[in-house]
């Protein structure tokens, strides 16, 4: 599969699968490669099914777990995850990108789900809330850290040329102007785009967001595009945008 300069991929997030009436979509390939950016469905089986749909469709799916395949239950995220790539490693055209670095020719996808960090109020210690908050900063940090070491050591890469990164959530808070804490993973790419020494990253996809985005900012391009929730009004058809790296 030669890549040449410039290869692309189809970006697909936030199907919100048990939301709808029907489950199906439109899977309409643009390119050989699906970047799959979080929140298909809180049944994690259901989730594994349409990964599995669109892998008839792609020679490679990337994927990446949202919140929602969580249902919010951050004491069973690690078990979560574990079903998960218990259940897709035998689908040989799939990855589950947690923990996962796939290169492509000259370009690396790194990705993780990203969470958020808690807002800047102040909380009391014992408001009921002070644990979750703890637990969600602790998933933020522990995925950041991910992100940041990562991106450090393909600096020593000369073969890898580009990066893509991933995340379910908003990395930085410039890109949607008003949006809620809850969508955000604070100014989260400020910090990973320190370690890029060399200026590899080029792409960073993300999910989470009710709206799609397409933001040049620096050298990176930061995309988006769900199909949201009904009530969120995006309209009935969506299919994969193709992104150009």
């Amino acid at each position: 599969m030669p890549f040449h300069n410039h290869f692309a991929f189809d970006l697909i997030s936030d199907l919100y699968l048990k939301d709808w009436p029907r489950t199906d979509w439109s899977i309409e390939p643009t390119s050989l490669i699906a970047v799959v950016a979080g929140d298909l469905s809180s049944d994690l089986d259901h989730t594994v099914h349409e990964l599995k749909k669109m892998a008839k469709h792609y020679r490679q799916v990337l994927y990446i777990d949202g919140d929602l395949e969580h249902n919010q239950s951050l004491e069973k995220v690690n078990t979560n995850r574990d079903y998960l790539a218990q259940q897709l490693k035998n689908t040989k055209n799939i990855t589950y990108m947690h923990e996962h670095v796939l290169i492509i020719n000259d370009v690396a996808f790194i990705a993780a789900n990203l969470w958020w960090s808690p807002g800047d109020s102040n909380t009391n210690i014992n408001d009921d809330t002070w644990f979750k908050e703890m637990q969600m900063l602790t998933l933020h940090h522990e995925d950041l850290n991910y992100l940041r070491y990562t991106v450090q050591r393909i600096q020593l890469c000369p073969d890898i040329k580009k990066c893509v990164l991933v995340s379910h959530t908003v990395p930085n808070r410039e890109l949607i102007l008003g949006g809620s804490d809850e969508n955000l993973a604070s100014d989260a790419s400020e910090w990973v785009e320190i370690e890029d020494h060399t200026g590899k990253i080029k792409t960073w996809c993300f999910g989470h967001w009710n709206r799609s985005v397409k933001l040049k900012v620096n050298n990176c391009e930061y995309v988006s595009n769900p199909k949201g929730k009904p009530s969120d009004s995006l309209g009935l058809k969506y299919h994969p945008l193709r992104v150009v790296v």
